[in-house]
């Protein structure tokens, strides 16, 4: 049954070194045991590491991260415990910063160790977590093509999720079968978490995981070729200083989605510390294009996006930029 997994692990080929993620739960464990027998089984693979994050928000996590360490030490696999520093417990949304600072950590240590990507135990169930939560929210294609197995993490390192088509039921088997050991996180049967409700609504629904495994692929083929399209245009975008522009007739001529989406990079570099949500992009879009004026000025996440017979520009909120020179 483990030899199944190596298959999930060629998007691992060509790489300087891998980081695994390894909270100690069930999920984690079989993957960094896969993982390192994948490694001795592959002749050139790169080099393995191995880190868990305490982010000192439950008793028992320090112990935990020692379980995973010491049985590094029995795989032969360099591992490290890295720590969320904070003066007290976060109040408000508490697993999204958890989440972004366990992966700022695990990108930076990633880049001292030698390692370019980042390996994540995210599996089929979680997957599909992602998506009944983000269609509750209605999201639009790009939140609900859910999980991809490889994305940008940050800098030069990338993270990878080769589990997302292997359903957790097998990970247990794996486990059960090679005696790995895992620990049980409390949190999974806490109802005030949002995917804890999720998950337990999702067991009482008839979900076919070929069939919405196969919903996903052709979710992500659509955003992907979403994303070739918008690159296309913004391939026809002008620098000014510290503005960009593209000119009003290939915007016009770019499908309604395609228009958000442009509008959605040109002000997600540096525009806020969350993400622009898509309906305040969707607003953003028609006020620029059925609002009536010869040039159009909306602000939006600290900068201002204006609309004339010529030009699509953004600059920043007080940008030395002349916006009438459109």
């Amino acid at each position: 049954m483990m030899n199944t997994l190596f298959g999930h692990f060629k998007i691992l080929h060509g790489h300087t070194g891998l980081l695994v993620a390894v909270s100690g739960g069930l999920d984690s464990m079989v993957l960094l045991y896969a993982l390192q027998a994948w490694c001795m089984a592959t002749p050139n693979a790169p080099p393995l590491y191995a880190a868990t994050v305490n982010h000192h928000l439950r008793e028992g996590a320090q112990a935990e991260a020692k379980m995973v360490a010491a049985y590094c030490v029995q795989l032969g696999v360099p591992h490290t415990i890295l720590h969320w520093h904070h003066e007290e417990k976060p109040t408000a949304r508490l697993m999204e910063q958890a989440r972004a600072a366990r992966y700022a950590l695990l990108a930076q240590h990633a880049h001292e160790c030698g390692a370019d990507i980042v390996v994540s135990a995210h599996h089929a169930d979680d997957q599909a977590e992602t998506f009944v939560m983000r269609l509750l929210r209605g999201s639009g294609l790009t939140g609900l093509s859910a999980m991809h197995s490889l994305r940008h993490l940050s800098g030069d390192v990338l993270l990878a999720r080769p589990f997302l088509s292997v359903a957790k039921k097998q990970l247990r088997a794996i486990a059960l079968e090679q005696n790995i050991p895992y620990v049980e996180d409390p949190s999974n049967d806490d109802t005030n978490f949002e995917r804890v409700r999720v998950r337990d609504a999702i067991k009482s629904m008839a979900f076919g995981e070929s069939h919405l495994s196969l919903a996903l692929q052709r979710l992500q083929r659509a955003e992907h070729a979403l994303q070739d399209v918008t690159a296309s245009f913004m391939a026809h975008c002008v620098h000014e200083g510290d503005a960009v522009k593209l000119q009003r007739a290939l915007f016009d001529y770019a499908p309604e989605d395609v228009q958000i989406r442009i509008l959605a990079q040109l002000l997600h570099d540096n525009a806020t510390e969350y993400p622009l949500s898509l309906a305040a992009l969707e607003r953003l879009h028609h006020e620029l294009l059925y609002d009536e004026g010869t040039t159009i000025r909306r602000t939006l996440g600290g900068y201002v996006v204006s609309l004339s017979s010529k030009w699509l520009k953004v600059a920043r909120e007080g940008s030395r930029q002349k916006l009438s020179k459109l």
